[in-house]
């Protein structure tokens, strides 16, 4: 399972979930643009789960859980977001 969320605090999360004998453990990159997919990802930071869990979503949401945790202490990350021409106003 794979999954890319954010923005948050200016970065975007994309996490899979890994087998580990019967059971799941889930990591993260920290990336400062959008990637398109898991591969595409250029992390600044990867992190993983505390544990394993018993399902895949379980894993991911742990993975996205200590990627926010290490956002927090990152300054934000808003410049993709005040690049000119990047918000168009009316």
């Amino acid at each position: 399972m794979e999954r890319i969320t954010g923005p948050y605090r200016g970065y975007f999360i994309a996490a899979y979930a890994v087998p580990q004998e019967s059971r799941f453990a889930g990591h993260a990159w920290i990336c400062t643009d959008k990637p398109e997919t898991i591969r595409d990802a250029h992390r600044v930071e990867q992190v993983s789960s505390v544990g394993v869990y018993a399902d895949q979503e379980r894993a991911v949401q742990a993975a996205e859980y200590q990627a926010r945790f290490i956002i927090d202490g990152l300054d934000p990350n808003w410049e993709p977001f005040t690049n000119p021409g990047f918000l168009v106003s009316r």
